[in-house]
């Protein structure tokens, strides 16, 4: 029987490598089972802003748009989000 050279062994190495990895492959691709249930539902959401402002008795009243401001002018302005009745919960990302 014929010794094998170092090249010979290197290509049986080789086939025999892409052969398991192949197998591999094969096996993973026909046992790979994923089951993913999704629990999101829509609903509607409403929302209601109101400004308000504080007048000189420091009371709350609706806002209404000055029609002069000037620089330098301290305006109080108070935003109210609420949620309209009938919405379901959400978050609100407001700047102000």
């Amino acid at each position: 029987m014929k010794k094998l050279n170092s090249k010979a062994k290197s290509i049986i190495a080789g086939i025999s490598a892409l052969a398991v990895i192949g197998i591999s492959g094969i096996v993973a691709y026909f046992t790979d089972t994923v089951e993913v249930k999704n629990h999101l539902t829509m609903g509607i959401v409403d929302i209601d802003l109101k400004e308000y402002t504080l007048n000189e008795d420091n009371e709350k009243v609706e806002w209404s748009d000055k029609v002069d401001i000037v620089p330098g002018e301290v305006i109080s302005k108070i935003p109210e989000i609420n949620l309209v009745s009938g919405s379901v919960d959400c978050y609100i990302r407001a700047k102000v």
